[in-house]
Protein backbone atom coordinates (compact mmCIF):
# COMPACT_ATOMS: atom_id res chain seq x y z
CA UNK A 1 0.00 0.00 0.00
CA UNK A 2 3.17 2.51 0.93
CA UNK A 3 4.38 2.54 -2.84
CA UNK A 4 1.34 3.53 -4.25
CA UNK A 5 0.37 6.48 -2.01
CA UNK A 6 4.59 7.40 -2.17
CA UNK A 7 3.90 7.94 -6.21
CA UNK A 8 0.21 9.37 -5.65
CA UNK A 9 2.32 12.59 -3.28
CA UNK A 10 5.19 12.30 -5.59
CA UNK A 11 2.70 13.52 -8.15
CA UNK A 12 1.65 16.40 -6.21
CA UNK A 13 5.08 17.51 -5.56
CA UNK A 14 5.11 19.21 -8.65
CA UNK A 15 1.30 20.75 -7.83
CA UNK A 16 2.76 21.92 -4.72
CA UNK A 17 6.13 23.71 -6.52
CA UNK A 18 3.95 25.11 -9.22
CA UNK A 19 1.35 26.65 -6.28
CA UNK A 20 4.28 27.91 -4.14
CA UNK A 21 5.47 29.30 -7.40
CA UNK A 22 2.54 31.35 -7.86
CA UNK A 23 2.55 32.21 -4.65
CA UNK A 24 5.46 34.08 -4.40
CA UNK A 25 4.74 35.62 -7.57
CA UNK A 26 1.92 37.44 -6.26
CA UNK A 27 3.35 38.48 -3.17
CA UNK A 28 6.40 40.38 -5.35
CA UNK A 29 3.65 41.80 -7.38
CA UNK A 30 1.85 43.08 -3.95
CA UNK A 31 4.93 43.64 -1.54
CA UNK A 32 7.93 44.15 -3.85
CA UNK A 33 9.73 44.93 -0.54
CA UNK A 34 9.67 41.81 0.73
CA UNK A 35 12.83 39.66 1.62
CA UNK A 36 13.14 37.06 -0.70
CA UNK A 37 14.05 34.75 2.96
CA UNK A 38 10.17 34.51 3.41
CA UNK A 39 9.26 33.68 -0.04
CA UNK A 40 11.64 30.62 -0.13
CA UNK A 41 10.21 30.06 3.51
CA UNK A 42 6.77 29.54 2.15
CA UNK A 43 7.88 27.14 -0.76
CA UNK A 44 9.69 25.27 2.15
CA UNK A 45 6.58 25.56 4.07
CA UNK A 46 4.52 23.64 1.91
CA UNK A 47 7.13 21.17 1.09
CA UNK A 48 7.32 20.18 4.28
CA UNK A 49 3.86 19.55 4.28
CA UNK A 50 3.88 17.30 1.69
CA UNK A 51 7.24 15.59 3.27
CA UNK A 52 4.49 15.23 6.23
CA UNK A 53 1.72 13.78 4.70
CA UNK A 54 4.08 11.40 3.28
CA UNK A 55 5.45 10.10 6.30
CA UNK A 56 2.38 9.97 8.25
CA UNK A 57 0.93 8.01 5.51
CA UNK A 58 3.71 5.07 5.18
CA UNK A 59 3.92 5.32 9.03
CA UNK A 60 0.30 4.06 8.73
CA UNK A 61 0.50 2.24 5.71
CA UNK A 62 3.59 -0.01 7.76
CA UNK A 63 1.40 -0.58 11.09
CA UNK A 64 -1.46 -1.75 9.30
CA UNK A 65 1.18 -3.90 7.54
CA UNK A 66 2.71 -4.95 10.64
CA UNK A 67 -0.66 -5.32 12.51
CA UNK A 68 -1.65 -7.87 9.28
CA UNK A 69 1.67 -9.80 9.99
CA UNK A 70 1.05 -9.92 13.46
CA UNK A 71 -2.18 -11.31 13.21
CA UNK A 72 -1.02 -14.11 10.35
CA UNK A 73 1.58 -15.53 13.00
CA UNK A 74 -0.67 -15.72 15.12
CA UNK A 75 -3.44 -17.71 13.26
CA UNK A 76 -0.44 -19.83 12.35
CA UNK A 77 0.61 -20.64 15.92
CA UNK A 78 -2.85 -21.67 16.69
CA UNK A 79 -3.25 -23.47 13.56
CA UNK A 80 0.40 -25.51 14.75
CA UNK A 81 -1.35 -26.17 18.35
CA UNK A 82 -4.22 -27.67 16.42
CA UNK A 83 -2.49 -29.74 14.06
CA UNK A 84 -0.08 -30.59 16.89
CA UNK A 85 3.30 -29.31 15.58
CA UNK A 86 6.06 -28.90 18.15
CA UNK A 87 8.41 -25.92 17.94
CA UNK A 88 10.79 -28.00 15.95
CA UNK A 89 8.30 -28.24 13.41
CA UNK A 90 7.18 -25.08 13.91
CA UNK A 91 10.23 -23.74 13.28
CA UNK A 92 10.77 -25.76 10.19
CA UNK A 93 7.18 -24.86 8.89
CA UNK A 94 8.03 -21.23 9.08
CA UNK A 95 10.97 -21.88 6.92
CA UNK A 96 9.03 -23.68 4.24
CA UNK A 97 6.33 -20.86 4.12
CA UNK A 98 9.26 -18.33 3.79
CA UNK A 99 10.73 -20.82 0.87
CA UNK A 100 7.62 -21.18 -0.83
CA UNK A 101 7.19 -16.90 -1.47
CA UNK A 102 3.16 -17.34 -0.18
CA UNK A 103 1.84 -14.15 1.00
CA UNK A 104 0.11 -15.35 4.25
CA UNK A 105 1.27 -18.03 6.47
CA UNK A 106 -1.65 -19.76 7.19
CA UNK A 107 -1.98 -20.82 3.69
CA UNK A 108 0.56 -23.30 4.45
CA UNK A 109 -2.28 -25.00 6.26
CA UNK A 110 -4.81 -25.51 3.06
CA UNK A 111 -2.85 -25.72 0.00
CA UNK A 112 -1.09 -28.44 -0.86
CA UNK A 113 0.69 -26.22 -3.82
CA UNK A 114 2.21 -23.89 -2.00
CA UNK A 115 3.21 -26.15 0.59
CA UNK A 116 4.96 -28.79 -1.88
CA UNK A 117 6.37 -25.23 -3.37
CA UNK A 118 8.34 -24.21 0.01
CA UNK A 119 9.19 -27.98 0.78
CA UNK A 120 10.94 -28.61 -2.54
CA UNK A 121 12.98 -24.60 -2.30
CA UNK A 122 13.98 -25.74 1.37
CA UNK A 123 15.69 -29.48 0.16
CA UNK A 124 17.22 -27.59 -2.62
CA UNK A 125 18.99 -24.74 -0.26
CA UNK A 126 20.01 -27.80 1.80
CA UNK A 127 21.73 -29.23 -1.47
CA UNK A 128 25.45 -30.40 -0.25
CA UNK A 129 24.42 -30.39 3.28
CA UNK A 130 23.94 -34.03 3.89
CA UNK A 131 23.26 -35.02 8.14
CA UNK A 132 21.42 -31.49 7.79
CA UNK A 133 19.58 -32.55 5.03
CA UNK A 134 18.35 -35.51 6.46
CA UNK A 135 17.65 -34.54 9.39
CA UNK A 136 15.15 -31.74 8.00
CA UNK A 137 13.51 -34.59 5.66
CA UNK A 138 12.73 -36.60 8.71
CA UNK A 139 10.95 -33.30 9.89
CA UNK A 140 9.21 -32.22 6.81
CA UNK A 141 8.05 -36.21 6.90
CA UNK A 142 6.23 -35.51 10.11
CA UNK A 143 4.85 -32.25 9.52
CA UNK A 144 3.30 -33.64 6.09
CA UNK A 145 1.58 -36.25 8.44
CA UNK A 146 0.21 -34.08 11.01
CA UNK A 147 -0.98 -32.07 8.09
CA UNK A 148 -2.96 -34.64 6.42
CA UNK A 149 -0.64 -34.66 3.62
CA UNK A 150 0.49 -37.80 3.24
CA UNK A 151 -2.46 -39.72 1.75
CA UNK A 152 -4.79 -38.28 -0.17
CA UNK A 153 -8.06 -39.12 -1.17
CA UNK A 154 -9.11 -40.62 -4.59
CA UNK A 155 -9.88 -38.18 -7.13
CA UNK A 156 -7.19 -35.53 -4.92
CA UNK A 157 -5.35 -33.53 -7.67
CA UNK A 158 -1.77 -33.99 -7.13
CA UNK A 159 0.88 -31.14 -7.48
CA UNK A 160 4.24 -32.80 -6.88
CA UNK A 161 5.36 -36.31 -6.30
CA UNK A 162 6.00 -36.44 -2.70
CA UNK A 163 2.16 -37.12 -2.72
CA UNK A 164 2.13 -40.50 -4.48
CA UNK A 165 2.44 -43.41 -1.97
CA UNK A 166 4.06 -46.47 -1.53
CA UNK A 167 2.03 -49.40 -4.14
CA UNK A 168 1.41 -46.93 -6.89
CA UNK A 169 1.31 -48.54 -10.52
CA UNK A 170 3.17 -46.41 -13.13
CA UNK A 171 4.41 -46.40 -16.65
CA UNK A 172 8.49 -45.54 -16.67
CA UNK A 173 10.93 -45.16 -20.41
CA UNK A 174 13.49 -44.48 -21.34
CA UNK A 175 13.81 -40.99 -22.82
CA UNK A 176 15.89 -41.82 -24.88
CA UNK A 177 17.38 -45.61 -26.44
CA UNK A 178 15.49 -48.67 -26.22
CA UNK A 179 12.67 -47.43 -28.99
CA UNK A 180 10.84 -45.49 -26.16
CA UNK A 181 9.84 -48.93 -24.68
CA UNK A 182 7.54 -48.38 -21.89
CA UNK A 183 7.76 -50.71 -19.16
CA UNK A 184 4.79 -51.54 -16.45
CA UNK A 185 6.15 -50.42 -12.93
CA UNK A 186 5.19 -49.49 -9.06
CA UNK A 187 6.84 -47.25 -6.54
CA UNK A 188 8.00 -49.36 -3.81
CA UNK A 189 8.54 -46.64 -1.32
CA UNK A 190 8.68 -43.06 -1.30
CA UNK A 191 10.55 -40.51 1.05
CA UNK A 192 10.94 -36.64 1.12
CA UNK A 193 14.25 -37.44 -1.04
CA UNK A 194 13.61 -40.19 -3.73
CA UNK A 195 11.42 -42.52 -4.51
CA UNK A 196 12.25 -46.42 -5.56
CA UNK A 197 10.36 -47.90 -7.96
CA UNK A 198 10.47 -51.67 -8.82
CA UNK A 199 9.85 -53.09 -11.93
CA UNK A 200 7.95 -56.68 -10.86
CA UNK A 201 6.77 -58.36 -14.24
CA UNK A 202 9.76 -57.19 -16.21
CA UNK A 203 13.16 -56.91 -13.82
CA UNK A 204 15.72 -57.22 -16.59
CA UNK A 205 13.94 -54.53 -18.05
CA UNK A 206 15.77 -52.21 -15.27
CA UNK A 207 19.18 -52.57 -17.44
CA UNK A 208 17.48 -50.63 -19.69
CA UNK A 209 17.87 -47.39 -17.56
CA UNK A 210 21.58 -45.98 -16.24
CA UNK A 211 22.67 -43.69 -13.22
CA UNK A 212 21.98 -39.88 -14.23
CA UNK A 213 19.45 -40.90 -17.09
CA UNK A 214 16.29 -39.02 -17.68
CA UNK A 215 13.21 -41.05 -17.62
CA UNK A 216 9.20 -40.08 -18.52
CA UNK A 217 6.99 -41.41 -15.52
CA UNK A 218 3.13 -41.46 -16.27
CA UNK A 219 0.58 -42.84 -13.76
CA UNK A 220 -3.55 -42.75 -13.56
CA UNK A 221 -4.80 -40.90 -10.36
CA UNK A 222 -8.39 -42.06 -10.32
CA UNK A 223 -11.50 -39.72 -10.63
CA UNK A 224 -8.86 -37.27 -11.79
CA UNK A 225 -6.13 -37.34 -14.58
CA UNK A 226 -3.82 -38.67 -15.58
CA UNK A 227 -0.02 -37.39 -14.79
CA UNK A 228 3.06 -37.44 -16.75
CA UNK A 229 6.76 -36.16 -15.81
CA UNK A 230 9.94 -36.55 -16.29
CA UNK A 231 13.03 -37.18 -14.09
CA UNK A 232 16.08 -38.73 -13.51
CA UNK A 233 17.74 -41.93 -11.84
CA UNK A 234 20.05 -41.51 -8.92
CA UNK A 235 20.74 -44.72 -8.56
CA UNK A 236 20.11 -48.21 -9.78
CA UNK A 237 20.18 -51.72 -8.07
CA UNK A 238 23.29 -54.29 -8.65
CA UNK A 239 20.51 -56.65 -9.31
CA UNK A 240 18.64 -54.27 -11.90
CA UNK A 241 15.34 -54.95 -9.95
CA UNK A 242 14.64 -51.50 -8.82
CA UNK A 243 15.50 -47.74 -9.47
CA UNK A 244 15.26 -44.66 -7.40
CA UNK A 245 14.03 -41.19 -8.91
CA UNK A 246 14.26 -38.52 -7.86
CA UNK A 247 11.00 -36.14 -7.13
CA UNK A 248 9.76 -33.14 -9.17
CA UNK A 249 7.40 -30.54 -8.49
CA UNK A 250 5.60 -29.75 -11.88
CA UNK A 251 3.91 -32.40 -13.34
CA UNK A 252 1.71 -32.45 -16.91
CA UNK A 253 -1.66 -33.57 -15.85
CA UNK A 254 -4.99 -34.59 -18.19
CA UNK A 255 -7.92 -34.01 -16.67
CA UNK A 256 -10.10 -37.48 -16.85
CA UNK A 257 -13.36 -35.81 -18.38
CA UNK A 258 -15.37 -38.91 -17.03
CA UNK A 259 -12.68 -41.33 -18.53
CA UNK A 260 -10.53 -42.11 -21.32
CA UNK A 261 -12.10 -42.92 -24.39
CA UNK A 262 -10.96 -45.25 -26.89
CA UNK A 263 -12.13 -47.07 -29.92
CA UNK A 264 -11.41 -50.64 -29.91
CA UNK A 265 -12.49 -53.47 -32.09
CA UNK A 266 -12.66 -56.41 -29.34
CA UNK A 267 -15.03 -59.28 -29.39
CA UNK A 268 -17.46 -59.56 -26.26
CA UNK A 269 -19.86 -62.09 -24.99
CA UNK A 270 -22.77 -61.01 -22.21
CA UNK A 271 -26.09 -62.28 -20.87
CA UNK A 272 -28.78 -60.37 -19.70
CA UNK A 273 -29.56 -60.38 -15.58
CA UNK A 274 -32.68 -58.44 -15.47
CA UNK A 275 -34.82 -56.48 -18.18
CA UNK A 276 -38.25 -54.87 -17.09
CA UNK A 277 -39.42 -55.03 -20.53
CA UNK A 278 -38.26 -58.54 -21.46
CA UNK A 279 -38.38 -60.41 -18.13
CA UNK A 280 -38.57 -63.53 -19.98
CA UNK A 281 -35.00 -63.08 -21.95
CA UNK A 282 -33.32 -62.45 -18.20
CA UNK A 283 -34.54 -65.75 -17.24
CA UNK A 284 -33.53 -67.88 -20.17
CA UNK A 285 -30.07 -66.97 -19.26
CA UNK A 286 -29.12 -66.91 -22.81
CA UNK A 287 -25.59 -65.72 -24.04
CA UNK A 288 -24.85 -63.34 -26.52
CA UNK A 289 -21.72 -61.78 -28.58
CA UNK A 290 -21.27 -58.58 -29.45
CA UNK A 291 -18.35 -55.93 -30.53
CA UNK A 292 -17.15 -53.39 -28.38
CA UNK A 293 -15.99 -50.20 -30.19
CA UNK A 294 -15.02 -47.93 -27.75
CA UNK A 295 -14.32 -48.81 -24.45
CA UNK A 296 -13.19 -46.12 -21.25
CA UNK A 297 -13.51 -46.69 -17.43
CA UNK A 298 -17.31 -45.85 -17.65
CA UNK A 299 -18.13 -48.37 -19.91
CA UNK A 300 -18.39 -49.22 -23.28
CA UNK A 301 -20.04 -49.08 -26.62
CA UNK A 302 -21.15 -52.38 -28.17
CA UNK A 303 -21.92 -53.17 -31.47
CA UNK A 304 -24.66 -56.24 -31.84
CA UNK A 305 -27.06 -57.69 -33.96
CA UNK A 306 -30.27 -58.40 -31.12
CA UNK A 307 -32.55 -55.51 -29.62
CA UNK A 308 -32.16 -54.85 -26.14
CA UNK A 309 -34.05 -52.47 -24.17
CA UNK A 310 -33.14 -49.12 -22.28
CA UNK A 311 -32.56 -50.06 -18.68
CA UNK A 312 -31.56 -53.59 -19.38
CA UNK A 313 -28.52 -55.31 -16.55
CA UNK A 314 -26.00 -57.08 -18.18
CA UNK A 315 -23.21 -59.60 -17.39
CA UNK A 316 -20.11 -58.47 -19.63
CA UNK A 317 -17.18 -60.48 -20.40
CA UNK A 318 -14.27 -59.50 -22.62
CA UNK A 319 -10.43 -59.83 -22.96
CA UNK A 320 -8.28 -56.44 -23.69
CA UNK A 321 -4.13 -56.09 -24.37
CA UNK A 322 -3.91 -59.66 -22.66
CA UNK A 323 -6.04 -59.06 -19.28
CA UNK A 324 -9.29 -60.56 -18.54
CA UNK A 325 -12.42 -58.69 -17.59
CA UNK A 326 -15.47 -61.35 -16.24
CA UNK A 327 -18.85 -60.61 -14.86
CA UNK A 328 -19.33 -56.59 -15.46
CA UNK A 329 -22.65 -55.52 -14.06
CA UNK A 330 -23.76 -52.76 -16.58
CA UNK A 331 -27.00 -51.44 -17.72
CA UNK A 332 -27.82 -50.28 -21.21
CA UNK A 333 -28.14 -46.55 -21.08
CA UNK A 334 -28.63 -45.92 -24.93
CA UNK A 335 -29.49 -47.31 -28.01
CA UNK A 336 -28.29 -46.55 -31.42
CA UNK A 337 -29.87 -48.09 -34.69
CA UNK A 338 -27.58 -48.40 -37.83
CA UNK A 339 -28.27 -49.58 -41.36
CA UNK A 340 -24.66 -49.92 -43.40
CA UNK A 341 -24.55 -51.23 -46.59
CA UNK A 342 -27.92 -53.32 -45.98
CA UNK A 343 -26.69 -54.90 -42.63
CA UNK A 344 -29.29 -53.66 -39.35
CA UNK A 345 -27.39 -53.27 -36.32
CA UNK A 346 -27.69 -51.41 -32.86
CA UNK A 347 -24.98 -49.56 -31.13
CA UNK A 348 -25.53 -50.21 -27.17
CA UNK A 349 -23.57 -47.25 -24.63
CA UNK A 350 -22.96 -49.55 -21.87
CA UNK A 351 -22.20 -48.13 -18.26
CA UNK A 352 -20.60 -49.86 -15.72
CA UNK A 353 -22.47 -50.19 -12.62
CA UNK A 354 -20.20 -51.95 -10.43
CA UNK A 355 -17.04 -51.78 -10.63
CA UNK A 356 -13.92 -52.66 -8.29
CA UNK A 357 -12.12 -49.59 -7.76
CA UNK A 358 -8.72 -51.58 -8.49
CA UNK A 359 -9.79 -53.09 -11.50
CA UNK A 360 -11.41 -49.80 -12.98
CA UNK A 361 -7.94 -48.44 -12.24
CA UNK A 362 -6.49 -51.14 -14.48
CA UNK A 363 -9.00 -50.79 -16.73
CA UNK A 364 -7.97 -47.29 -16.87
CA UNK A 365 -4.29 -47.95 -17.05
CA UNK A 366 -4.55 -50.54 -19.77
CA UNK A 367 -6.46 -48.06 -21.89
CA UNK A 368 -3.79 -45.35 -21.20
CA UNK A 369 -1.25 -47.73 -22.53
CA UNK A 370 -3.11 -48.23 -25.68
CA UNK A 371 -3.61 -44.70 -26.36
CA UNK A 372 -0.23 -43.59 -25.50
CA UNK A 373 0.96 -45.67 -28.25
CA UNK A 374 -1.27 -44.96 -31.06
CA UNK A 375 0.16 -41.18 -30.44
CA UNK A 376 4.07 -42.15 -30.37
CA UNK A 377 3.05 -44.28 -34.00
CA UNK A 378 1.51 -41.13 -35.13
Amino acid sequence: MAKPVFLSLCALLPVAAHAATHTVKDIFSSWPNASLYIFFGIGGVLLLAVFLMFGTELFRSRRESQKTAELSWSVFESLCKTHGLNDVEKQELRRIFHASGAETSDVMFKSIKAFEEGVSAEIERLRGKHDELLRVCDIISAIRSRLEYTRLQPGTRYYSSRELSAGQPINISPVKGTDNAKFRSKIRDISELSMAVVNPEEQEAVAAFSQGSEVAVSLIQTGDAVYSFRTLVITKSPDNTSLTLAHVVEMDRKQLREYLRLEVTIEAMFRVLASEADPELAKSGAKFTGTIKDISGGGVKLRTVEEFHLGDVLSVNFNFRGESFRGLKSKVVRIEKKNTAGESFLFNNISFLSIDAALREKLIRLIFEKQREEIQWQ
